[in-house]
């Protein structure tokens, strides 16, 4: 069964995130954009959707894995990260070309491109690191950490994990509400970005997963689609509340949408409504697809329109920026569509596939021929020479040992998606 109404609504998610961070709407003084830009700017909470359905898209996909006994932490593992990888390897290499070009090279920094290129940059509470380079970046330093946790939880009961959900709930309401910050820096790094408070997000995905495999709802196509329209306007509204009442701002960033985002994945991933219906169109599939690498993109092709046609935009005059905003979106979904087809789909199904693992092992069966070449020119004594083959015959076995010992350890059946393709 392929979930590809959620596939759909991944591109809608990414869609939101895009138009938010073009930056005029926090520098336009246009009447028309100060107007719209507080519902623009909702367009963060994308993420919160993005988590919480990669929580219940990786339950899905290691519940049938299991099922087919085809489950372990390693396979598991070489797939997250080799959906993840390949993408963040490319735009981070365009990200430092066009930072260092555009600004300078000193902006070049070896730990944050370290920290950057291993994932690990979003635990580090200095914006000039979890937003450094490709500033979007934070989130799959997260999904790195959400992926590591999950081959723990997947252990654990759905007692324990309904415990953790709420114990890490009360814990970031607590501090939200009743420990300032200390800069803003530092709230924006507590209370978006920090993995450890996120992961809530990753958790309701996991949930509702549950809920969703233990309920048995068959619904007719009338029900389904009022379900799904009232899915809709809970958000809606929600979001409309958000902006008219004064609340807290940190709760706004994450909390306050986690509940109406996870009844928006639980609805359409029963999926038998007039707009589920709609977003099986085989074109917003491919959008869905591709939203991966949108996300990972457009903030890279908005710096760079930014910085090349800025001197023709009127940024205070609001057709001017449509004009100059239109075309950049356009551009930016055809080139998601072209990254997903030609780089991130082919490399990832060579991951996925194994393959990647005989060309490891070919390659380095390979290293050992020289070795034993070198040996037979090189004159030295026959025990000496003996002992050279041995060593080179022994690695060889090794690094073949290795690979199928890798395998079997982790190839037993244990405990155990974007139709969706896999986040």
């Amino acid at each position: 069964m392929r979930l590809n109404a959620l596939t759909s609504l991944r591109f809608f998610a990414a869609f939101a995130v895009f138009v938010n961070h073009f930056n005029f709407w926090n520098t336009s003084q246009s009447p028309t954009i100060e107007l719209i830009s507080p519902v623009i700017r909702t367009g963060l909470v994308g993420v919160t959707f993005f988590f919480i359905l990669s929580g219940f898209i990786i339950s899905y996909s290691a519940d049938r894995q299991i099922s087919s006994g085809q489950y372990s932490p390693y396979t598991f593992m070489r797939n997250r990260i080799g959906r993840l990888f390949p993408v963040h390897i490319l735009t981070l290499g365009v990200a430092t070309y066009l930072y260092c070009y555009h600004l300078s090279f000193q902006t070049f920094s070896i730990s944050r491109f370290t920290a950057n290129i291993s994932l690990m940059h979003s635990w580090v509470p200095d914006a000039s690191y979890y937003f450094g380079y490709n500033g979007v970046s934070w989130s799959i330093s997260n999904e790195i950490f959400f992926y590591t946790m999950f081959i723990f939880i997947i252990h654990i009961s759905t007692r324990y994990v309904a415990i953790t959900w709420l114990m890490l709930i009360g814990l970031i309401y607590f501090h939200a509400t009743k420990i300032p910050p200390q800069s803003q820096d530092a709230e924006i790094w507590q209370f978006y970005i920090n993995p450890a408070y996120r992961f809530v997000d990753f958790l309701t995905g996991i949930i509702i997963y549950k809920l969703y495999k233990r309920t048995d709802i068959k619904l007719t196509y009338r029900i389904a689609t009022m379900l799904e329209i009232s899915a809709i306007i809970i958000v809606a509204s929600l979001t409309f509340i958000g902006l008219q009442f004064r609340i807290n701002k940190i709760l706004l960033w994450d909390l306050y949408y986690i509940i109406p985002m996870s009844i928006a994945v639980f609805v359409f991933a029963i999926g038998r409504g007039k707009i589920s219906r709609m977003l099986l169109h085989p074109r917003l599939v491919l959008l869905g697809e591709a939203s991966f690498s949108l996300y990972m993109s457009h903030q890279l092709l908005i710096f760079f329109a930014d910085s090349t046609f800025s001197r023709y935009i009127d940024k205070d005059n609001a057709l001017s920026l449509l004009f100059f905003a239109i075309p950049v979106v356009l551009f930016g979904i055809y080139l998601s569509v072209l990254i997903f087809k030609f780089y991130e789909r082919p490399i990832n199904n060579f991951i996925r596939t194994g393959r990647i693992e005989d060309f490891l092992r070919q390659s380095a069966g390979k290293l050992t021929v020289p070795l034993k070449s070198l040996t037979q020119q090189i004159s030295i004594p026959t025990t000496d020479t003996a002992y050279a083959y041995k060593i080179a015959e022994t690695s060889e076995k090794d690094i073949d040992g290795e690979f199928r010992s890798e395998k079997s350890s982790f190839g037993r059946n244990s405990r155990l998606p974007i139709g969706v393709q896999e986040t």
